[in-house]
């Protein structure tokens, strides 16, 4: 659908602020499933990097760190059900069944060391999947969140999912969250909408269920910008885990994929990670 392309386009974080030096890109990987494009047996790269997106996003905001990250991980952008290359599955607003997908798909990929990220919403998809994976005898090698805080924190403000689409978009605004000519583009916004709004939902919803803490390290990483992340708020991951918990703060807002100092901090965790 051509009007799906375009929003990728606008979308995803450009490529020049992870680039590797031309000729020293590794192959990209060939497909094998639609909510894990381009994953196949690790043979060179040691950490494979599990990374799920942001409320409404999808795979491909993730696509740049593929050759970006290259020397240091394997990364896989996740997708989620009825989002990106799945939109043509259900949309699910139920947290749990969308966990259980997820493992049910990463748990046969993880025979090798890996590594599990992800930003805001997708932050809470990581920890409860790294919850999962770790109560099956595969925990990750280390969890790497950003753009939120602690599990055990409530979502902040008012829940805005079911806002009528003009105050949705204003809430939007304060995160950096939309582009203005997304904004503008009715089709488009048939497109995000739905899928925004079912994730957003279940932010709004989540209550950290009890349960063991994780045995891995965590990595958080803040903006000093943020409207809805904390430093505190972000300190409370420490909660989440026997292992360490490390803290950095970059100066950014919330959405910070493509930030320069984020990626260099995220390529130096991935490196200690990997033995590179």
């Amino acid at each position: 659908m051509a009007t799906y392309d375009r929003f990728h386009r606008i979308t995803p974080p450009t490529e020049r602020s992870c680039r590797v030096p031309r000729g020293t890109e590794p192959p990209l990987p060939h497909r094998r499933d639609a909510a894990f494009e381009g994953t196949t047996p690790v043979t060179t790269r040691p950490l494979r990097l599990f990374c799920l997106p942001h409320a409404g996003g999808s795979a491909v905001v993730y696509h740049p760190w593929r050759r970006g990250l290259a020397r240091v991980a394997e990364v896989v952008p996740t997708e989620l059900p009825g989002h990106g290359t799945r939109r043509g599955e259900p949309l699910s607003t139920d947290l749990r069944q969308v966990v259980a997908d997820l493992t049910a798909r990463v748990r046969p990929l993880v025979n090798d060391p890996f590594a599990l990220f992800g930003h805001s919403f997708g932050a809470l998809l990581a920890f409860e999947l790294a919850r999962e994976l770790t109560a099956a005898g595969t925990p990750p090698s280390a969890l790497l969140v950003s753009g939120r805080d602690g599990p055990a924190v409530p979502a902040p403000g008012p829940a805005v999912h079911a806002l009528p689409t003009a105050r949705l978009l204003d809430r939007l605004r304060l995160l950096d969250g939309i582009p203005p000519a997304l904004a503008r583009d009715g089709e488009l916004l048939e497109l995000l909408l739905p899928p925004l709004r079912a994730d957003m939902k279940m932010v709004e919803e989540y209550v950290r269920a009890p349960g063991p803490s994780l045995t891995c390290p965590i990595w958080v990483a803040v903006g000093s910008l943020d409207p809805i992340a904390t430093a505190e708020g972000q300190r409370r991951w420490a909660e989440e885990t026997s292992a360490p918990c490390r803290l950095v703060s970059v100066a950014a807002g919330h959405m910070l994929l493509d930030h320069p100092g984020f990626l260099r901090e995220l390529t130096r965790e991935l490196a200690s990670h990997s033995g590179r």
